[in-house]
C-alpha cells in the first residue's frame, strides 16, 4: 500500500509537471508575457505559436512580429528555438545545447527628420538611466554567471535599411544572413568557432570565419569580400566626404 501511494504521488507529480510545461508555459507566454512586452515598448507584438517541452527543456516560438502603428512589420522571426542544458543549472551557469533563429528580419528606417524607427522600441531616457544604475548596482553585488552555448545558428536573416533623410533616399538590403557559432563559452580559454556570411547585393557577398572570445575580448580569423561595389556604398556618405569613389 505504501509503495502504491508513492507511485501514485510520483505519477501525479509527473502529470502535473507535464501539464504545466506543455500547456501552462505557452499560455503564460502568449497571454501575459508578450502582451506585457507590447505594452512596454508601445508596439503591437504578434505571435503565431509557442511550445515548451518540460522534459527536454526546449522552447520554440513561431511567427513573432513587432509591428509599426501602421501594421507594417518592424522586426521579428519565423522561428526561435532554444534548448537548455539542465546540468548547467545545477552548476550555477547558463548553458544551452542549441539556440536557433530562423529567418529573423529587421526593417530599419531613418525618416526625413532624421529619427530612426528602431529607437521607438527603447525606453525613455530617464527610465534607461535608472535601469543602467540598477544594473550597475546589482552587478557590483554578484559575479557574472558563466555562459555556454553548444551551437548558435542564424538562418536566412534579412536586414532592410532605408534612409529618407538624404536628398536622394538610400536603400540597402542584406540577405540572406547566415551565422554559425559553435562551442561558445565565456570561460577563459574557450575555443569559440564562428562563421558569418551575407549577401549585400546582387553578386556581392561578405564572409568571415575564425574564433572569438570574451575573456579576454579578442577575435581572429579571415574576412572575405567578393564583388562588392564600393561606389554604391560611397553614395550614402558622399555628402560628408565631398568626393566620388569610382
Amino acid at each position: 500500500m505504501r509503495h502504491s501511494r508513492i507511485l501514485a504521488s510520483f505519477a501525479g507529480a509527473l502529470v502535473l509537471y507535464s501539464l504545466i510545461g506543455f500547456f501552462a508555459v505557452p499560455y503564460i507566454l502568449t497571454q501575459y508575457v508578450f502582451p506585457a512586452v507590447a505594452e512596454k515598448i508601445h508596439h503591437q507584438v504578434v505571435v503565431k505559436d509557442a511550445a515548451f517541452n518540460p522534459f527536454t527543456l526546449s522552447l520554440s516560438i513561431d511567427g513573432l512580429e513587432i509591428r509599426e502603428p501602421n501594421q507594417t512589420a518592424l522586426l521579428g522571426f519565423e522561428q526561435f528555438y532554444v534548448n537548455v542544458q539542465a546540468k548547467t543549472l545545477l552548476l550555477g551557469a547558463y548553458g544551452f545545447e542549441e539556440i536557433r533563429l530562423v529567418m529573423p528580419f529587421v526593417s530599419m528606417k531613418i525618416s526625413a527628420d532624421g529619427t530612426m524607427n528602431l529607437l521607438g522600441l527603447l525606453p525613455p531616457p530617464q527610465q534607461e538611466l535608472e535601469a543602467k544604475r540598477d544594473e550597475k548596482e546589482s552587478s557590483g553585488e554578484k559575479d557574472a554567471v558563466p555562459l555556454e552555448i553548444g551551437l548558435l545558428t542564424i538562418e536566412r536573416g534579412i536586414v532592410e535599411f532605408r534612409d529618407e533623410s538624404k536628398p536622394k533616399p538610400f536603400e540597402l538590403t542584406i540577405v540572406p544572413i547566415q551565422v554559425s557559432l559553435k562551442n561558445f563559452t565565456t570561460v577563459r580559454g574557450g575555443e569559440n568557432a564562428y562563421a558569418f556570411t551575407a549577401e549585400i547585393g546582387k553578386g556581392e557577398s561578405l564572409a568571415w570565419e575564425g574564433r572569438v572570445s570574451l575573456e579576454p575580448v579578442e577575435s581572429d580569423g579571415k574576412l572575405s569580400l567578393d564583388g562588392v561595389h564600393l561606389k554604391k556604398g560611397s553614395q550614402y556618405i558622399q555628402d560628408r566626404i565631398g568626393f566620388d569613389v569610382r
